[in-house]
C-alpha cells in the first residue's frame, strides 16, 4: 500500500497495525470487485448473474446504481488517501461501514475467487491468512476512520446491517437522509472516477471500467 493511502489508516488510532490497514485496503477492493461484477452484469443482460453492490448492505441505499456505488467508493478512497484531516461525510462513512461488511460477507461464504483478487494488487498483500480474516474484520470494526458515536447514519459501529428507519437506532436528520436519497436516486459519475482510483485498482480494472464509461457516455457527468 502506498504511504499516502495508509497515512489516513492511522488517524483514528495511532497503534493501528498493518494487518488492519491491509485489511481496510482488501475492503475497499472486496467492495469494488462484488459491484463491478454487478455492473458487468447488468451490461451484459446477464440477471442470473447479477449480485448486489456493496452499499445494498445499508438498506436505505439498496437499489443505488452499481456505477454510482463505485463513484462514492473510489471518491471515498481518495479522500480518506489524500485528505485524512477532513472529517468523513455521511455517505464517506457509510461506504466504509459497507466495504468493512462486504469484506465480512465474501469470508462468511468463503468466495476465495474475489478475495485472492482483492489481494493480488495492485499492491500485492503477501500471504493474505484468510484464516484470521473475521478477526481482522473485527479489528477494523474498533478502528474506523471516525468517530463512531459522531456519525448521523448509525449510532453503534457493531452494527453494519441497521436498517436506517429503524427506531431503536438515533434518528438520522433530514440532511444525511436527502443526500442518502439522492445518492440512491443518482445515475451518473463524476468526471474523477478513474483518476480517484490510484492506489486501489489495478491498471487492468482501470482499462475495463474506461472501456465500459466510453461505451456508456451517459452515465458519465461531463
Amino acid at each position: 500500500m502506498s504511504h499516502s493511502c495508509a497515512i489516513f489508516l492511522m488517524t483514528a488510532n495511532s497503534t493501528l497495525t498493518m494487518i488492519s490497514r491491509d485489511a481496510w485496503y482488501l475492503a475497499f477492493r472486496a467492495a469494488f470487485l462484488t459491484t463491478f461484477e454487478q455492473l458487468s452484469a447488468e451490461r451484459d443482460g446477464d440477471d442470473a448473474a447479477a449480485t448486489a453492490g456493496f452499499l445494498d448492505h445499508i438498506p436505505l441505499l439498496s437499489g443505488c446504481a452499481a456505477q454510482v456505488q463505485i463513484d462514492c467508493l473510489l471518491k471515498t478512497w481518495h479522500q480518506l488517501c489524500h485528505h485524512p484531516s477532513r472529517p468523513l461525510r455521511p455517505i464517506e462513512q457509510c461506504v466504509c461501514y459497507c466495504a468493512v461488511n462486504e469484506l465480512a460477507r465474501l469470508g462468511q461464504i468463503e468466495n476465495r475467487r474475489l478475495l485472492a483478487v482483492a489481494a493480488a494488487g495492485p499492491t500485492p498483500l503477501k500471504n493474505p491468512d484468510y484464516l484470521w480474516l473475521a478477526s481482522k474484520i473485527r479489528a477494523l470494526q474498533v478502528t474506523w476512520p471516525f468517530r463512531v458515536r459522531t456519525p448521523n447514519v448509525m449510532d453503534d459501529g457493531r452494527l453494519l446491517n441497521a436498517d436506517l428507519d429503524d427506531p431503536h437506532h438515533q434518528p438520522v436528520s433530514a440532511e444525511t437522509r436527502r443526500v442518502l436519497l439522492d445518492t440512491v436516486g443518482a445515475w451518473q459519475v463524476s468526471a474523477e472516477i478513474l483518476s480517484n482510483s490510484e492506489g486501489l485498482l489495478c491498471r487492468d480494472e482501470v482499462r475495463t471500467l474506461g472501456v465500459f464509461l466510453q461505451k456508456n457516455p451517459r452515465l458519465m457527468n461531463l
